[in-house]
């Protein structure tokens, strides 16, 4: 999960989160991206770029200094990156059938990676969350965490 300055890991479902984050300099986190084997953190153009993790964050290695990325500050939302590890287990066959699931379930709506080129059924999704209050996250994440449990049952 990116921040604006720093990259969380979770092994546990999002119970824990663990800053990953050293080595990726003070420019900002602009976007993430992990193609299965790969994490990429992108942060703007005047800090370095982009940097690549092939060890889920322990280190990070610019991939492509001075590399131009510009974003658009966030009005009012918050954009998460989000692998919901459930392909293969109890029925979840595809991205579709664990976004439809957390519909379902928890009324936690998400957009699979395949929506923004990545190939394969691998359970990431981007999830953002617009003009809501920190209330109403709070709300959800237990919803999100029952259903996970009813989907690992």
């Amino acid at each position: 999960m990116g921040s604006n300055n720093k990259v969380f890991k979770s092994t546990d479902f999002g119970v824990t989160w663990i800053d990953v984050s050293t080595g990726l300099g003070k420019g900002g986190i602009q976007a993430l991206l992990f193609d299965g084997t790969n994490l990429f953190a992108g942060t703007p153009a005047d800090a370095v770029g982009v940097y690549r993790s092939t060890n889920g964050g322990a280190n990070w290695n610019p991939a492509a200094a001075g590399l131009p990325v510009r974003d658009i500050p966030p009005q009012g939302a918050i954009y998460l990156s989000i692998q919901f590890d459930l392909i293969g287990r109890r029925g979840f066959r595809t991205n579709d059938d664990v976004r439809r699931f957390l519909l379902r379930e928890a009324g936690f709506a998400v957009v699979p990676f395949q929506a923004f080129g990545l190939a394969g059924e691998n359970g990431w999704f981007r999830s953002s969350v617009g003009a809501v209050s920190v209330r109403d996250i709070d709300e959800a994440l237990p919803r999100v965490e029952a259903a996970l449990r009813k989907a690992l049952a």
